[in-house]
């Protein structure tokens, strides 16, 4: 996933439509998708995101990555460690 996309998970809770779009482009890189045709999928995506000791490539979905990405926002906001964005937040 490129750094722009984590960039914005790290403010916003993206739409579910942006965060499979993500997803999406992440099983055409493992699958070796190509334009209009897919590649062989021998395993389910879920399989594939799970934990590297529970048999999977340790890869995080959007969503997961999204929602841990605002959690350690708040947590930084609720400990005072967010610096200048935390206080753009409390000034609004």
């Amino acid at each position: 996933m490129s750094a722009i996309s984590f960039y914005s998970m790290n403010s916003v809770l993206l739409p579910a439509s942006v965060r499979e779009e993500f997803d999406k482009f992440n099983r055409a890189n493992i699958w070796g998708d190509k334009q209009g045709k897919r590649g062989v999928h021998l395993v389910s995506w879920t399989e594939v995101c799970s934990k590297r000791d529970q048999g999977g490539l340790g890869l995080r979905s959007a969503h997961h990555m999204n929602l841990a990405a605002l959690g350690k926002l708040g947590w930084k906001l609720m400990r005072g460690e967010a610096g200048l964005w935390g206080e753009l937040l409390k000034a609004k």
